[in-house]
């Protein structure tokens, strides 16, 4: 099986596609649909990402995909989250993105990230279980309002 990402990439958008009609937005345009918002701040050289809905476990993947290849493109370092309307995140994604996905985040240069702690307990929960495991080399950090996490992400990456 051929292992390039753009590979990978396209495998992952064909089977978003195919899940629901949410999907196949999610699919067509990664970048602004149901489920998220996704911008890159070229002064901040940070991406930011406002989640909308509940995201599949396959619509979250492709998501994280897509943010991995702006996070290489345009050499961001930092990622803001608006996690407020993100749902749970079951826990076979958890252990993806702390051992899989943040991992390949952090070699192609990403050194922080901050967000608004989601509204929901168990969202909240998802998103601490995701830090507390993620690996050496990243600041992640949540908080309660999205001010707080835009200033301590400045100031976090201009320390960097």
């Amino acid at each position: 099986m051929d292992q390039r990402p753009d590979v990978h990439l396209e495998t992952l958008r064909s089977a978003v596609a195919a899940e629901s009609s949410d999907g196949r937005c999610v699919a067509q345009n990664p970048y602004d649909n149901a489920v998220c918002t996704i911008k890159f701040n070229v002064t901040t050289r940070c991406i930011d990402i406002v989640w909308k809905m509940y995201a599949t476990s396959l619509q979250l993947r492709f998501v994280h995909e897509c943010l991995l290849d702006l996070i290489r493109m345009h050499h961001a370092v930092a990622i803001l989250g608006d996690d407020t309307a993100l749902g749970i995140i079951h826990a076979d994604d958890q252990a993806w993105i702390a051992g899989n996905w943040l991992p390949r985040a952090i070699a192609a240069g990403l050194a922080a990230g901050a967000s608004k702690a989601p509204a929901t307990y168990f969202a909240e929960q998802s998103v601490r279980r995701i830090q507390a495991s993620a690996p050496s080399g990243i600041r992640l950090r949540s908080f309660r309002e999205l001010g707080e996490a835009r200033a301590w992400l400045a100031a976090c990456c201009s320390r960097s």
